[in-house]
């Protein structure tokens, strides 16, 4: 994790589920879900916005990380929400372990969560915001917030879009 992303971790309490039956209810409720492997390491993500790890312990899935970037804040922790939400009511019960700010480990509701998730993460998203001059575009965190920070950066870039909104006036 970077200074462009936040995470959320959630385990789940009392049931052994394997990650393809969190796959299927994504996609069976309309999310786009992606399958990537990086590094050797397998991954996926959520309305390429979202990256969904799973943790393993003794080969048995414990639970679940998703992290989001601070580029699209508003759209990827909501969206961080809605997943913990309906794998909560769809599939089994979970707790949300990281970051350690709960007094309950309980899935809240979704102000308090959306709340707690910023208050928690408050400075590090005004340090990202500073450092970025609060830039907003969708994209995931890691690798490919830095190539599509870049991109949006350029010169040739910044040309194209005065193009852009001349065509479109």
């Amino acid at each position: 994790m970077g200074v462009e992303s936040y995470f959320v971790h959630a385990r789940f309490v009392g049931t052994q589920i394997v990650p393809a039956d969190v796959i299927m209810l994504l996609r069976a409720n309309d999310y786009t879900v992606d399958h990537s492997i990086s590094d050797n390491f397998s991954s996926y993500t959520i309305n390429a916005i979202l990256k969904l790890q799973f943790n393993f312990e003794n080969e048995v899935i414990q639970g679940f990380s998703l992290e989001g970037c601070f580029a699209c804040y508003d759209e990827s922790l909501e969206l961080c929400y809605l997943v913990l939400r309906l794998v909560n009511e769809k599939l089994a019960p979970i707790e949300v372990d990281k970051p350690v700010f709960f007094e309950s480990k309980k899935l809240l509701d979704k102000e308090e969560f959306l709340n707690n998730i910023r208050n928690f993460y408050l400075y590090k998203a005004n340090y990202f915001f500073d450092l970025f001059h609060g830039i907003n575009f969708r994209c995931l965190p890691g690798k490919d917030f830095y190539k599509e920070y870049q991109k949006r950066t350029s010169f040739l870039y910044k040309i194209r879009s005065i193009f852009k909104r001349d065509k479109n006036s």
